[in-house]
């Protein structure tokens, strides 16, 4: 988000992306086909990756919104600008994890004690990027995020929690 990538290892990063896709280039996503196309990877840019992942149109920090009588969310955005959202967490409590792990970064109290999670179908909402830990097996559809990332969960006992999670979350719109 604040573009201090050293551009040597973004270039090697794409290079390989597509080489990974060059192994295979056709995936099939239900009776679609998704064909994947090396040249629109060496098109990203941090640029790109800004406005379509951190919803920026400038560099900058990334700063922590809480919601003030809601301790099962976090909200993460570029400060830079007054732009939306591009993140979110949902967990059981995220007080000890925003102490622990989210301690150095600038934090700011929502104007609005509204859910993130509960407006998540809102294709408007601009959370990209979808985290959390136990809170997506069961009780939630949705086909909005491009990417879930699993906190603490999967290990144990909890595997079934995994497969159910990931059932709720693969609902992804066709292309």
């Amino acid at each position: 988000a604040e573009d201090n990538i050293d551009k040597k290892i973004f270039a090697d990063a794409k290079k390989d992306l597509i080489e990974e896709f060059g192994i295979k280039t056709e995936y099939n996503f239900g009776n679609e086909k998704l064909k994947l196309d090396k040249t629109k990877v060496n098109n990203v840019s941090l640029t790109s990756i800004r406005k379509n992942i951190f919803n920026s149109s400038s560099p900058g920090k990334i700063e922590v919104i809480t919601i003030p009588e809601n301790h099962q969310e976090i909200i993460f955005r570029v400060a830079s600008k007054n732009e939306g959202p591009f993140a979110m967490i949902k967990m059981g409590d995220t007080r000890p994890w925003i102490r622990g792990e989210l301690w150095d970064y600038e934090k700011n109290d929502s104007l609005s004690n509204e859910s993130y999670f509960k407006s998540i179908n809102n294709e408007h909402d601009g959370i990209n990027i979808l985290m959390g830990s136990r809170s997506f097996y069961e009780g939630w559809d949705t086909n909005r995020p491009n990417v879930m990332l699993f906190i603490n969960i999967g290990v144990g006992d909890a595997k079934k929690y995994l497969m159910q999670s990931i059932g709720r979350g693969v609902r992804i719109k066709p292309f």
